[in-house]
C-alpha cells in the first residue's frame, strides 16, 4: 500500500476508507460500518473529521441531531418489504413522507419510480465540519427515467473540513434501470483564511454490501455520472460483488475511486467507461479482483490501478490515454486494442497474448520497472503482435522485461534516453519471428541471463546503441541491421562472460547523417570481450565486407570494411 501524500489525503474517499468491517445495525438501520486505515501516522485530523462525520451520519438516520434533540419531523423507517418513493421530483431521500412504506433502511428494498428525482445530501452545520449523511437500503431499483443524486457538501471551516454522503446498499444489490441514471456529486469550497493547499469539502460515495452469505450485485443498464467542483474531493464506489456496466460510467471532473471491501470484486465492463479530461480513476483495495473489459474504456484523463489485481482485456478497447499499472497487477491479454504503462518502480505480470494494435510500454523507474512474463504457475510463452516498449527515461531507472519467453510477431522497442549509466534489460529467451522486427533506438539492450535470442526478422541497431551478450547467444538467421554515422559512432553487439554470436543470414550495413567514410575504414561491429563470434553472414550489404580475421586478434572482433 502507497503512503499517500497530503495533496491526496484531503480526499476521505481515497485515504480514509479501505475495507469494511463487521456488519452493524442501528435501529432499523444496518450496514457495513467502514474501516479506516491512515496511511501517514502524521496526520490525525482526518481521522477525528471522518469520527465526527460517522457519528453525525449514525444520529441523523436514527432521527437526531449532533446535540442528541430530535428532529422536527422524525421519520419512519421501512421495516421490511419494499418502498417506492412518492415525493415532488427533487425531494429528498431523508424524508420519510416521500416513501409509500416510510425511508429506507436495511431492512427494506426501495424503488425509484420512473421520471423522479431524488436527491440524498448531507446538511451542513455552520461553522462545523464532518457532518456526513446516509441512506441506506436492502436493494435498490433506479427505474427507466428516473434520477438519483447523491451529493457533497463542503463545510465552511477553514482547512481541512471534510462531510461525506454516503449511499449504503444492501445484499439484495443496486439495479440501475436503462434510462435511468445514477449522479455522485463531490464539491469543495475555498475558505478565506485557509492555509495554503487546503480547503475544506464532501465526497459523495457508493457502497454496495460485500456480503457475509454472498456479495450483492451492481448492475447499470442507464448512466454513472461522476463529478467534483474540486480535484481535492472525489467519488467512491465501494463493492464486493459482480459490477456488471452494461450502460456508461462517465467521470467528468474529480477522483473516482473503485475499491474492494473484504472480498474481490468483478467489474464486468460490456458497455463505455469514460473519463473526461481533468478526471481521474484508481482500482484499488481489492487483490484478486478482475476488471473485464470487453466494451469501450475511454481514457481522456488519467486512470490506473493498484495493487495484486487483474485486468482481463478480452476483445474491448482501451482509447485515449495510456490505462496505468502502478504495482503488483496483472494483465491478461487476448484481444482488443489498447494502451497500458507499467510504471512506478513496479512488477507488473502479462498473460496471454499482447493483440495487433496494442502497446505496452515499461516506463524505467526508481531501480527498475518489470514486465513479468507468464504467471506463478505458468511458464508458457508470451506471444506479441502489437508493440512492447522499453523506455528507460533522463531522471528514471532500467525498464525489464523477466519472466517466461518472449515470441514476437509484432515491434519489440528499447531505448534509452538518458546516459549510458541506465539500461533496458531483456532477461527473457526471445523469438523474434520473421515478420518482427526489433528496435534498439538508443543505449544499451543487456540480456544477462544466459538467454537465447534468436533473430529470424529484423533487428535494427541505431548508432550509438549496443546490444549486449552476456553467457548467452544471439542467432541471426534474418537481417541484422547496423547505422553508423561516424568513426566511432555505429550500432554494435558486445559478448561478455561466454556470450555467443552466431553469423548468419543478411547483415545490413547502412550510413546515417551525410556520413561517408573512407575506402578500407573498418568498424568492429561485434565486440568480444569474453565472448565469442561463429559462422559467416549470408549477405552483408551497403558496400561493406565482413572481416572475420580479426576474431583472433590480440583484441578481437568481428568487423566490417566498407
Amino acid at each position: 500500500m502507497r503512503l499517500c501524500s497530503q495533496a491526496r489525503c484531503h480526499s476521505m474517499a481515497f485515504c480514509g476508507i479501505t475495507r469494511s468491517a463487521p456488519r452493524t445495525t442501528y435501529g432499523h438501520v444496518g450496514y457495513r460500518f467502514p474501516r479506516v486505515m491512515y496511511y501517514s501516522p502524521m496526520r490525525f485530523q482526518p481521522a477525528l473529521r471522518w469520527l465526527t462525520g460517522a457519528i453525525t451520519t449514525i444520529m441523523t438516520i436514527l432521527g437526531f441531531s449532533l446535540s442528541g434533540t430530535a428532529l422536527a419531523a422524525a421519520n419512519t423507517f421501512c421495516s421490511s418489504g419494499t418502498t417506492t418513493y412518492s415525493g415532488a421530483n427533487g425531494g429528498q431521500w431523508g424524508t420519510g413522507d416521500n416513501w409509500t412504506n416510510g425511508q429506507p433502511s436495511a431492512q427494506c428494498a426501495a424503488v425509484i419510480p420512473t421520471n423522479s428525482t431524488v436527491t440524498l445530501s448531507t446538511v451542513t452545520q455552520a461553522g462545523s465540519y464532518g457532518n456526513g449523511a446516509a441512506g441506506a437500503a436492502g436493494g435498490l431499483t433506479i427505474s427507466p427515467g428516473a434520477t438519483l443524486i447523491v451529493a457533497g457538501v463542503a463545510s465552511d471551516v477553514q482547512g481541512n473540513g471534510s462531510n461525506a454522503t454516503t449511499l449504503f446498499v444492501g445484499a439484495q444489490g443496486l439495479m440501475i434501470d436503462s434510462g435511468a441514471t445514477l449522479d455522485l456529486e463531490a464539491t469543495g469550497n475555498t475558505q478565506a483564511g485557509s492555509p495554503a493547499g487546503y480547503r475544506p469539502g464532501g465526497s459523495a460515495n457508493l457502497t454496495v454490501d460485500s456480503g457475509a452469505s454472498g456479495p450483492a450485485k451492481l448492475i447499470n443498464e442507464g448512466k454513472i455520472v461522476t463529478s467534483s467542483s474540486d480535484p481535492a474531493w472525489g467519488e467512491s464506489i465501494n463493492v464486493g460483488g459482480t459490477v456488471t456496466n452494461a450502460g456508461s460510467i462517465t467521470d467528468q471532473s474529480g477522483l473516482l475511486t473503485l475499491q474492494g471491501q473484504q472480498v474481490p470484486y468483478i467489474f464486468d465492463n460490456k458497455g463505455t467507461f469514460t473519463i473526461r479530461a481533468g478526471g481521474s480513476f484508481t482500482m484499488l483495495a481489492g487483490n484478486g479482483s478482475f476488471f473485464t473489459n470487453t466494451g469501450k474504456f475511454v481514457n481522456l484523463g488519467t486512470a490506473k490501478l493498484q495493487q495484486s489485481m487483474y485486468w482481463y482485456q478480452n476483445g474491448g478497447t482501451v482509447t485515449g490515454n495510456p490505462l496505468e499499472f502502478t504495482g503488483g497487477e496483472t494483465l491478461k491479454d487476448s484481444s482488443g486494442a489498447g494502451k497500458f504503462e507499467i510504471t512506478n518502480c513496479a512488477t507488473t505480470g502479462l498473460i496471454g497474448a499482447v493483440p495487433v494494435n496494442q502497446t505496452i510500454t515499461v516506463l524505467g523507474g526508481c531501480s527498475g520497472t518489470t514486465l513479468y512474463l507468464g504467471g506463478s504457475t505458468s511458464k508458457a510463452p508470451v506471444v506479441n503482435h502489437g508493440t512492447i516498449v522499453l523506455d528507460a527515461p533522463a531522471g528514471g531507472s532500467d525498464a525489464i522485461i523477466a519472466g517466461a519467453e518472449l515470441v514476437n510477431h509484432g515491434t519489440l522497442d528499447a531505448n534509452v534516453g538518458a546516459a549510458r549509466s541506465l539500461a533496458n534489460q531483456l532477461l527473457v529467451p526471445l523469438a523474434n519471428e520473421s515478420s518482427a522486427t526489433v528496435n534498439l533506438s538508443g543505449g544499451e539492450l543487456e540480456q544477462t541471463t544466459g538467454s537465447a535470442t534468436t533473430n529470424a526478422g529484423t533487428v535494427n541497431v541505431v548508432a550509438g546503441a549496443t546490444w549486449l551478450v552476456q553467457s548467452g547467444s544471439f542467432t541471426n538467421r534474418g537481417t541484422l541491421a547496423l547505422q553508423i554515422v561516424g568513426r566511432t559512432k555505429f550500432g554494435s553487439l558486445n559478448l561478455t562472460a561466454g556470450g555467443k554470436f552466431n553469423a548468419g543470414g543478411k547483415l545490413a550495413v547502412r550510413l546515417a547523417s551525410g556520413y561517408k567514410p573512407a575506402a578500407k575504414t573498418e568498424f568492429p561491429i561485434v565486440a568480444m570481450n569474453g565472448g565469442s563470434p561463429h559462422g559467416t553472414f549470408a549477405t552483408v550489404t551497403g558496400g561493406f565486407r565482413a572481416d572475420y580475421a580479426k576474431e583472433t586478434a590480440k583484441t578481437p572482433y568481428l568487423g566490417v570494411i566498407y
